[in-house]
């Protein structure tokens, strides 16, 4: 009996899958970055609505960004 027999779930899967995959990862990773992007690219015109400065605004959108390239797994 072959492997993929015993477990189904281990099947190759069609070019559909892989792309349904793309789409999540590019949607996840998207919705991530998104609002903190925002937040970076607006600072000068939110500022007097978060009640902070625009070096506390570079400060937590650059906090984002180092402390999400801290914590990626390592590249193989």
């Amino acid at each position: 009996m072959a492997e993929s027999e015993e477990h189904p779930d281990l099947r190759p899967r069609g070019p559909d899958s892989r792309l349904l995959v793309l789409a999540a990862t590019i949607l996840a990773d998207t919705s991530a970055i998104l609002p903190v992007g925002l937040v970076g690219a607006f600072a000068l015109d939110i500022r007097a609505a978060l009640g902070m400065g625009s070096h506390a605004i570079g400060m937590l959108v650059g906090t984002f960004f180092a402390t999400g390239s801290r914590l990626r797994p390592p590249s193989a």
